[in-house]
C-alpha cells in the first residue's frame, strides 16, 4: 500500500511538471512565434526612444527677395557621462574651443557623473559646433538648433509676426502660413534602461530633417521702412495714442506695406506690451468719418439720384434732420454736387443721401466691402460692424452717409480706394505670392483675383477726377505735392465711447485716403492717427501731409513709379551715378569698405562671416548715396579661397604685399601705380593661384588725357 501510495505521489509530482513544461513551452510558442511582432515592439518601446532634431523653418522675403526672416544656426553641446573615459582630456579639447576657462566641463561632467544626458552648452557658434562633430569624441554630441531672426528688427514687425521658444509662429505671417513654414524635423533613435531615465546621446537618424518652405511676400521693405518712419513721427509729432497705415496696388491687391505703431521687435517679442503686437489696419475697427463720403456719393451718381451740375444748398453749415444735428465746419451755402466732396460738407453729403432708400444705399456699402472681412491672408482680421437696414435707427440716415454707425479697417478702406482707382474693379488683397520648398518647387499661394465690379467705370472715373481736386484746392490741400500728383480724401470722426451711445467730446480718428501717382495709380494707401492732442485733429493737417511725405521718398527712391517728368531729385549726388560692387562671400570689413569707397552706404542686415546676398544685385547702376543692404551668413570650408581686393591706385609694392598676405602669387608687369589686375576686383580665388598687376607711371597716365585725381574709373570700380 504504500509503495502504491509514493508510485501515485510520484506520478502526480511528474504529471505536475509535466503539464507545467507544457505550459511553458506553449508560452514560450506563443512569445517566440505567435507573438514575435507583438514582443519585438514592446520591447522596442521599453529600451528606444526618438527625439526631434530641430529642421530649419522657411525664410519669409519681401517680393524682392529681401529676407525678413531667417534663421540663425547653432548647434547645442551634449555629454553622456558614462561614455567618457577621460574626463580631463575632454574638458581640455572643449575649453580649447569654447574659450571657457579649464575645469568648467570636467566639473560639470564629474558633477552629473550618474547620468546620461548632460547640457555643456545650450548655444555653440555653427563654427565651433561643426568642429567638435568633426573630432568625434566618444560621449560628446552636437545636436542643430536654429533661431528665429529678424533682420530688419522693428520695421514691419506687426505684419511679419513672430515665433514662440519652439520655433512655432504665434503673431503675424509666422502664425498665418506656420504650415508652411515649420520644417519636418529628424528623428533621432536612443536607448535608454528599464527605469527610463538613463540613455546615451547616440544612436541612428530614423527620419531626414525636411527644412521648411520658403514664403515670398507682397511686402516692400523699402516702402515699409518709409511708411513706419514717416506713421511713427506724425504719432509722435501729433502726441497721438496710436497709428496705422496701409499700402496696397489697386490693380492686384498686392498689399505693399502695413504699419502699426507703436510696434515690437520680434527678436525680443516679451519685452513688449502685448498690445504692441496688434497690425492695427487689420484688427482694429473705428468709425471712419468722412473718407466714408466716397460711398455715399458713388451710390447716388450710380443710381441715378445725382449728376454733376446738380446744386446742393448747404445753408450756414447746420441742418436738423433726424432727430440729428449735421454741422459744417463752415457755411458753404449753394455747393455743386463736386464740391461736396472737395469741402467735405457733411450738410451737402446727408442731403444726397436724403434720395436713397435704406436696401439701395445698405447695397452699395456692402459691394464696397464694409461689414465683412477682405478675406486676406492673415490672422484676426476684423470685419467691422454694419447693421442691417431693419436695424437702423431715425437718425441712422444722417450720420451713415457721413461715415458714422459704421465700423471699418483701415484695410477696408484701402480696398474700397482702390475700387475707385481701378475703374469700379475690386481685387482681393493679399500678402503672400507663393512658397518655395528646399528643392526648388514653387507653389502659387495667391494672385490677382478680381472679387466684383463694385461700381460701374463710369462713376469710378469721376469720383477719381474729383478727389484729385479735393488735394488740389480741397481739404487735403497738405497733401498736394509740386513733385507727385496725388488724389485723396480726409477724414475726422470722433471716438465713441464704449458702452456708452455718446462720443468722446476731444478724441478723434484723424485718417486720409489717397491715391498715386495720379496719372497711373500704383499705391493707395490709408493712413489714420489715433486721437492726437498737439493742437489740430482735421485728417487734412494730421494724415494727409504723412501720405504726402511717403509717396514723395517713394518716387524719388524708385520704389514707386511716377512720370519722368514729375521724378524726385533729393540726393545731394543724384546727377551721379555708381555700380553696385558685388560682394557675394566678402567679409563684412571688407564690403563696408568697399561700399563706403563708392559713396555708398552700407546697412548689414544678419550675422554671419561672409556675405550671402545683397540688395540692389551686384552691378546695378545707382545714385551715389543710396543704400546697399548687405545680408550675412555662415559659409564653410572658407580656409583655400580668398576675395581678391580691388588693388588699382595702389602702388606696385603695396599691391604686391597685400597679395602675398593673402597667400596669391603676384606677378607684376611695368612700375608705378596698378592701372589694371586680372582676375578683376572682388573676385573669388583659390589661395596660391596668381593674379597679374599691371603698373603704369602717374605722369604717363595723365598725359594719356586720363587724370589720376579725378578719373572715377582710376580709382574706383
Amino acid at each position: 500500500m504504500e509503495v502504491h501510495r509514493k508510485i501515485n505521489r510520484l506520478t502526480t509530482v511528474i504529471v505536475f511538471w509535466l503539464v507545467v513544461l507544457v505550459v511553458l513551452v506553449c508560452r514560450l510558442a506563443a512569445i517566440q512565434i505567435f507573438k514575435t511582432k507583438y514582443y519585438r515592439e514592446l520591447a522596442r518601446k521599453q529600451h528606444l526612444i526618438s527625439v526631434n532634431i530641430s529642421a530649419p523653418r522657411g525664410n519669409i522675403y519681401d517680393r524682392n527677395g529681401i529676407p525678413l526672416a531667417i534663421n540663425n544656426l547653432f548647434y547645442e553641446l551634449i555629454a553622456d557621462p558614462s561614455q567618457i573615459k577621460d574626463t580631463n582630456l575632454v574638458d581640455s579639447i572643449l575649453t580649447r574651443l569654447t574659450g571657457r576657462e579649464r575645469g568648467f566641463y570636467y566639473n560639470k561632467i564629474r558633477n552629473s557623473i550618474s547620468r546620461y544626458y548632460v547640457y555643456l552648452e545650450r548655444k555653440v557658434s555653427p563654427e565651433i559646433g561643426r568642429k567638435i562633430e568633426s573630432l568625434a569624441i566618444p560621449g560628446i554630441s552636437v545636436n542643430p538648433k536654429y533661431s528665429r531672426n529678424y533682420p530688419h528688427e522693428k520695421i514691419g514687425s506687426t505684419i511679419i509676426g513672430c515665433v514662440d521658444a519652439d520655433g512655432n509662429g504665434i503673431e503675424g505671417l509666422e502664425l498665418y502660413y506656420n504650415d508652411y513654414l515649420k520644417g519636418t524635423p529628424a528623428k533621432k533613435v536612443l536607448v535608454h534602461d528599464a527605469l527610463g531615465n538613463k540613455y546615451p546621446v547616440y544612436g541612428d537618424l530614423l527620419k531626414s530633417a525636411k527644412p521648411g518652405k520658403d514664403i515670398y511676400t507682397t511686402l516692400d521693405i523699402r516702402l515699409q521702412e518709409i511708411v513706419d518712419k514717416e506713421l511713427e513721427d506724425a504719432v509722435l509729432r501729433n502726441a497721438a495714442d496710436a497709428g496705422m497705415a496701409i499700402f496696397v496696388n489697386p490693380k492686384t491687391g498686392e498689399i505693399l506695406a502695413v504699419s502699426s505703431f507703436p510696434n515690437y521687435d520680434p527678436n525680443h517679442p516679451g519685452d513688449f506690451p502685448d498690445g504692441y503686437r496688434r497690425c492695427r489696419p487689420i484688427t482694429d475697427e473705428f468709425e471712419p468719418g468722412s473718407v466714408f463720403k466716397i460711398v455715399t456719393f458713388c451710390c447716388a451718381l450710380a443710381e441715378g439720384k445725382l449728376a454733376l451740375d446738380d446744386t446742393i444748398d448747404t445753408g450756414n453749415g447746420y441742418l436738423r434732420i433726424n432727430m440729428r444735428d449735421v454741422r459744417d465746419v463752415h457755411g458753404y451755402g449753394l455747393l455743386r454736387a463736386p464740391e461736396i466732396l472737395i469741402n467735405s460738407s457733411n450738410v451737402g453729403i446727408v442731403k444726397i443721401a436724403k434720395s436713397l432708400d435704406k436696401q439701395t444705399f445698405y447695397r452699395y456699402i456692402k459691394l464696397f466691402g464694409f461689414g465683412t472681412i477682405t478675406n486676406v491672408d492673415f490672422p484676426g482680421e476684423a470685419d467691422g460692424k454694419l447693421n442691417s437696414p431693419s436695424k437702423w435707427s431715425i437718425p441712422t440716415m444722417s450720420t451713415l452717409p457721413m461715415g458714422y454707425e459704421v465700423r471699418a479697417t483701415a484695410i477696408q478702406l484701402a480696398c474700397a480706394y482702390s475700387a475707385i482707382a481701378n475703374h469700379g474693379r475690386m481685387n482681393r488683397p493679399f500678402l503672400v505670392s507663393k512658397a518655395v520648398s528646399g528643392n526648388g518647387n514653387t507653389e502659387v499661394i495667391r494672385q490677382p483675383l478680381m472679387v466684383r465690379q463694385v461700381i460701374p467705370e463710369w462713376v469710378s472715373d469721376t469720383v477719381y477726377n474729383i478727389l484729385r481736386k479735393v488735394v488740389t484746392r480741397g481739404t487735403a490741400r497738405s497733401a498736394n505735392s509740386p513733385y507727385v500728383k496725388i488724389a485723396g480724401k480726409t477724414g475726422t470722426s470722433k471716438k465713441h465711447a464704449y458702452g456708452t451711445t455718446k462720443y468722446k467730446s476731444h478724441e478723434y480718428y484723424s485718417s486720409f485716403a489717397g491715391i498715386a501717382p495720379f496719372e497711373d495709380p500704383k499705391v493707395v494707401g490709408v493712413i489714420v492717427i489715433d486721437n492726437p492732442k498737439a493742437g489740430k485733429y482735421y485728417g487734412g493737417f494730421v494724415a494727409a501731409p504723412v501720405f504726402r511725405a511717403i509717396i514723395e521718398k517713394a518716387v524719388s527712391a524708385g520704389i514707386v513709379e511716377s512720370p519722368r517728368s514729375l521724378k524726385l531729385a533729393v540726393s545731394a549726388y543724384h546727377d551721379e551715378k555708381t555700380a553696385v560692387p558685388a560682394l557675394r562671400f566678402m567679409p563684412a570689413a571688407q564690403a563696408k569698405e568697399v561700399l563706403r569707397k563708392r559713396r555708398l552706404v552700407p546697412k548689414i542686415i544678419g550675422v554671419g562671416n561672409v556675405v550671402i546676398s545683397q540688395v540692389p544685385k551686384a552691378y546695378s547702376e545707382v545714385e551715389v548715396g543710396d543704400t546697399v543692404w548687405v545680408y550675412l551668413g555662415e559659409r564653410e570650408n572658407q580656409t583655400d579661397k580668398v576675395i581678391l581686393p580691388d588693388l588699382r591706385g595702389l602702388s606696385i609694392r603695396d599691391a604686391m604685399k597685400k597679395l602675398t598676405e593673402l597667400g596669391v602669387k603676384p606677378i607684376i608687369s611695368g612700375y608705378g601705380v596698378v592701372v589694371e589686375q586680372e582676375p578683376a576686383p572682388f573676385t573669388e580665388v583659390k589661395i596660391g593661384c596668381e593674379c597679374k598687376v599691371r603698373g603704369m607711371s602717374i605722369v604717363r597716365y595723365e598725359l594719356n588725357g586720363k587724370s589720376s585725381k579725378n578719373s572715377g574709373d582710376f580709382w574706383e570700380n
